[in-house]
């Protein structure tokens, strides 16, 4: 029996609902025994922990069970006839440990009715840094109520696509831009701003997700929200300033072939330049007039230009006053000409030494 819970709890950071429990063939006499001896503490109703401390992972789960993942997973628990012990009956098969084919090896992958969301899936996702106060769980399917558990912020919707869900391991999860559409009208756009900036950073704004939202929750207001608060930021999730740029780099520099989205990995995390030259270590960053430009923007952007140093590379930010107008362009050219030959770019292939056709304006 404790080999069974302890099976189960290690599959969920440590932690293990009250049904779970009873499914394992402890009853509710015993799980208030244990909890008076200290072999389990109470993190939310119905929900217990087999240790004083739990990480992050374990209180991800707590979350979940609280809201009522285990409902659909969890098997009845094995009752024996009243009589079977009296009457000299062997008990069935299956309330015996050895022959038992749940939960005693792992419990069953949950079936998605339930989902970790808003800022949990955020912050699953590295979008979020802080581990919020109290986990969100979504309850999914027609006729459902969000949990009043006070362990955990209930949701509900109706239906989940598949495209928006994801999971963490075992762990289900929203995926992270319909986790940004879900928080986007509950924060000022300064807060939304920077969470849209560090998504496209991280490569987690799917444009093909925020296209295929839109075409099923029009209504939704984080949709609305999100396009109020990057105005770089369209519909379907891509940016014109960087379509601009990236036109820009191919057509006006001698450096193309530009690499777009290339990964960074350092120490402090995992990010994308929006253009690069890997061989030159030269990236380009297309910043819009949103998140960029304010003081917490700038600050955090001299952060990542560090981290990126650290690594070997130069960043060059561009702007949209740096790519209108002919004269702006031909400087903004040659600055980033000028870099790359500092690096070791030897100069050959210049667009403005014939291949290159000026655009007019």
């Amino acid at each position: 029996m404790d080999g069974a819970v302890e099976t189960i709890a290690g599959a969920q950071g440590g932690v293990i609902s009250v049904r779970q429990l009873h499914a394992a063939g402890v009853s509710s006499t015993s799980i208030a025994r244990r909890v008076a001896r200290g072999r389990l503490y109470r993190l939310a109703r119905g929900v217990y922990a087999l240790t004083p401390v739990v990480g992050v992972e374990g209180r991800r789960w707590a979350a979940l069970l609280a809201a009522g993942i285990d409902r659909a997973s969890t098997p009845p628990p094995v009752r024996r006839a009243p009589n079977a012990r009296r009457n000299g009956e062997r008990p069935p098969a299956c309330a015996t440990e050895d022959a038992a084919p749940w939960p005693l090896r792992h419990p069953p992958r949950p079936d998605g009715t339930v989902v970790l969301s808003h800022w949990s899936a955020l912050q699953v996702a590295g979008i979020v840094r802080v581990e919020p106060a109290v986990h969100d769980a979504t309850v999914v399917g027609p006729g459902r109520r969000a949990t009043r558990n006070p362990g955990v912020r209930g949701h509900v919707v109706a239906c989940l696509a598949p495209e928006d869900r994801i999971w963490h391991g075992r762990m289900p999860c929203v995926a992270p831009t319909r986790a940004l559409v879900d928080v986007a009208d509950a924060v000022t756009p300064a807060r939304l701003r920077s969470l849209i900036r560090e998504a496209q950073f991280l490569g987690q704004l799917d444009a093909r997700s925020i296209d295929s939202l839109r075409r099923r929750i029009p209504t939704h207001p984080g949709l609305a929200a999100m396009r109020r608060a990057d105005p770089d930021l369209l519909a379907d999730g891509t940016s014109p300033l960087e379509i601009l740029v990236g036109t820009f780099l191919e057509r006006e520099t001698g450096l193309a072939p530009w690499s777009s989205q290339h990964p960074l990995h350092t120490s402090a995390g995992s990010y994308r330049f929006d253009f690069a030259r890997p061989d030159l270590r030269l990236a380009v960053e297309a910043d819009g007039g949103g998140a960029h430009v304010t003081t917490q923007g700038r600050a955090a952007d001299a952060a990542r230009d560090a981290e990126a140093s650290a690594a070997g590379w130069e960043t060059v930010r561009v702007m949209r006053t740096h790519v209108t107008g002919r004269a702006a362009r031909r400087r903004t050219a040659e600055r980033i000409e000028r870099i790359a030959a500092r690096r070791g770019w030897s100069g050959g292939g210049s667009a403005r030494s014939g291949r290159h056709v000026e655009r007019t304006d």
